[in-house]
C-alpha cells in the first residue's frame, strides 16, 4: 500500500503523521487521534469529532506544481483547518 505524509494546520500548530492507505481520502478523519488532537492545541473531543466528520467530506485539490500532492480544508469554528496529503515513496 501506498504511504502517505499528512500535515494538518489548525489555530497556529501543525501536526505531521505517516500512514499506509490504499487512497489518501478515504480515512482522512482518522488521523485526528488523541496525539494529532493535543498537537493541534489540544482540541476537546466535540471539536475533534467535528473536525474529524469535516475530514470525512473534505474536497480535494491538486496542489499547483507538485506532483503526488493535494490540499484540502475548512473552517472550524472560525479558523481555518487545512490539510495537505503527499503520496511518500518508500
Amino acid at each position: 500500500m501506498p504511504l502517505y505524509t499528512y500535515v494538518l494546520s489548525y489555530g497556529g500548530r501543525l501536526h505531521v503523521v505517516q500512514d499506509s492507505r490504499s487512497n489518501f481520502k478515504g480515512f482522512a478523519g482518522s488521523l485526528l487521534d488523541d496525539h494529532a488532537a493535543n498537537s493541534l492545541g489540544g482540541l476537546s473531543d466535540a471539536v475533534r469529532q467535528e473536525a474529524a466528520a469535516l475530514l470525512y467530506r473534505v474536497d480535494w485539490h491538486k496542489a499547483d506544481g507538485l506532483a503526488a500532492v493535494w490540499r484540502g480544508g475548512f473552517d472550524l469554528r472560525g479558523k481555518p483547518f487545512d490539510v495537505i496529503a503527499i503520496d511518500t515513496k518508500r
